[in-house]
């Protein structure tokens, strides 16, 4: 065994806090930048170099987690009360949580579940937080992005496929027989329709 690389200048770390992602396509090691706050320095274990410089938090940091992948840092502070998430290499912050409104929680330890959907965190009041790493706005993206027209005709389609799956059911006069609209199906709509305008057009209101 051999001393490989040598990262100096580190600031003081009494508590000894590190993180090593554990994925061997991306080793990195995450450690405190600076102790009088959150900053998060992230060096490159394989190719040996320094990658990102996150100020996670404005207080000193009081624990950090890789995901499996070594792609998401997760972190908390001295104060207890956001637990965030960033990207990695880029530092870019992914997610945002408030652990309680008490200051001054001891955060002990920060854990991904397997599939990175859920953070897991333990403190010092014996209580464990779970949150979930999905984003609502990403999920409803692809309709929002489609627009109201492209809304408003995939609602007629719908009602229309609606339509055909029933069964015609009219009298022998060409009247829907169903008590209510709903039931209708496209033979009965279009009844209905023309006998409206046989109405209109014959004075009737």
């Amino acid at each position: 065994m051999k001393v490989m690389h040598t990262i100096r200048d580190t600031p003081k770390n009494p508590a000894g806090l590190c993180a090593l992602s554990v994925d061997n396509d991306g080793g990195y090691l995450a450690y405190p930048g600076n102790s009088q706050n959150g900053e998060v320095q992230v060096f490159d274990a394989i190719n040996l170099k320094a990658v990102a410089a996150i100020q996670a938090h404005e207080s000193p940091l009081a624990a950090i987690a890789f995901n499996n992948g070594g792609s998401r840092l997760a972190t908390a502070s001295t104060t207890g009360t956001v637990i965030r998430v960033f990207g990695i290499p880029s530092g870019d912050k992914l997610f945002e949580f408030r652990r309680g409104m008490k200051r001054f929680i001891q955060i002990n330890c920060l854990a991904f579940s397997n599939e990175d959907t859920f953070l897991a965190t333990t403190s010092s009041t014996e209580t464990v937080h779970i949150f979930k790493l999905t984003r609502p706005t990403q999920e409803r993206a692809p309709e929002e992005q489609q627009g109201w027209m492209s809304y408003i005709g995939k609602a007629i389609g719908t009602t229309a496929s609606y339509l055909v799956r029933l069964r015609c059911s009219v009298n022998e006069q060409g009247i829907c027989t169903h008590e209510t609209a709903q039931s209708w199906c496209a033979e009965c709509v279009r009844s209905d329709s023309n006998r409206r305008s046989s109405s209109y057009s014959g004075g009737h209101v």
